[in-house]
């Protein structure tokens, strides 16, 4: 994480997230899999920082059936949702006060 919490927030235009495949020593960024949890874990604290950015699902090969990659795809999109959702108060007082 401390390479993502080095990176500028205001400088985020979008994220990819991708998912990987399992060796008996690494794991590898190879786009074709789901996405892994510990990606998940990292995709939710990159758009807490950031906010609701723009999200490429990565999926280079062993492109499955529509639905699967749709029900990655609805997963990134409930992780934006709850994200957007924390900030709504904000930005309804940033409302208010401009209103005032």
């Amino acid at each position: 994480m401390d390479y993502i919490n080095a990176v500028a927030a205001d400088r985020v235009a979008q994220i990819h997230i991708a998912g990987h495949s399992r060796f008996e020593k690494y794991t590898l960024d190879t786009h074709d899999h789901p996405v892994l949890d510990p990606v998940w874990k990292m995709y939710a604290s990159a758009i807490e920082r950031v906010g609701p950015t723009a999200t490429l699902l990565e999926w280079d090969d062993n492109i499955p059936s529509f639905d699967e990659v749709h029900a990655e795809a609805l997963k990134a999109n409930r992780y934006l949702s709850k994200s957007n959702s924390q900030s709504v108060p904000a930005a309804e007082e940033e409302l208010e006060a401009v209103g005032s």
